[in-house]
């Protein structure tokens, strides 16, 4: 779901404040460029389609669950049922934090933040408790430096929504991401980004929400994804899940 930031301008301000302070800075050396898909709220296709396609190429994703999405519906989405937590995880996939209720971080209380942390950590645990929640990533992409430290101390990473690469001296608070979206990315984009990534030996963080033909305007068609993969592996990257790179970048750079 894409609705919900607010753009008063103390809202506007607070968001882009938290581009440039409270940040949680680490260098990443990759020895290759690392490519990461994560999918947001997961509507159902993000697992019959997206994790399917990440999977028959050998390669895993990271899907952010919200726990109170659960067969809920939301437009034409129908999201992520309880037994698909342990489905991804049979299949090698990263399950992430993004709140319990898909609430707006930067509107939160410091107890209610910390309460949805731990709401959606005890409903994905109890789902199955193989769930270890290193990574976050903030819906909506909103988040103001106020709640952008207490997310970091929470999880090893935490991912935005601001577009661009992940090079050198990252802020683990807020990675860098690039729309998967069909009305935003078409082939020459998709090339653009995945040469300029080869070239800085840089993370890229897709992202991305319904995965289906006719897809919504903050989706992807299968097409897509799959042209998204292809490439990137017949580039070199390494394709992993976002906790999974930021611990290989990490490591490298030591």
């Amino acid at each position: 779901m894409e609705e919900g930031s607010r753009h008063d301008p103390i809202s506007r301000i607070g968001r882009a404040g938290a581009l440039w302070f409270r940040r949680s800075p680490v260098t990443i050396a990759p020895q290759r460029p690392l490519v990461s898909f994560t999918f947001d709220d997961v509507p159902d296709s993000a697992i019959t389609n997206g994790a399917r396609l990440l999977s028959e190429r050998g390669c895993r994703g990271t899907f952010y669950l919200a726990g109170g999405l659960a067969d809920a519906a939301y437009g034409p989405w129908r999201f992520f049922s309880p037994d698909d937590v342990g489905a991804l995880l049979d299949a090698g996939h990263e399950v992430g934090c993004h709140t319990h209720s898909h609430a707006i971080v930067q509107t939160l209380s410091e107890e209610t933040l910390a309460s949805e942390f731990e709401r959606n950590a005890a409903w994905l645990s109890a789902r199955d408790p193989r769930v270890s929640l290193d990574s976050f990533a903030y819906p909506y992409g909103a988040v103001g430096f106020m709640r952008k430290r207490q997310a970091a101390n929470r999880f090893a990473t935490c991912r935005g929504v601001r577009h661009g690469l992940n090079v050198g001296s990252i802020d683990r608070a807020q990675l860098r991401a690039v729309q998967l979206y069909d009305c935003r990315l078409d082939d020459e984009g998709l090339d653009r980004i995945i040469a300029e990534a080869v070239e800085k030996n840089a993370w890229l963080i897709f992202y991305t929400h319904d995965v289906q033909s006719g897809p919504s305007e903050h989706g992807c068609s299968p097409e897509l994804l799959e042209r998204a993969i292809d490439r990137v592996l017949a580039a070199g990257c390494d394709v992993l899940p976002v906790g999974e790179a930021f611990e290989t970048a990490r490591t490298a750079a030591r």
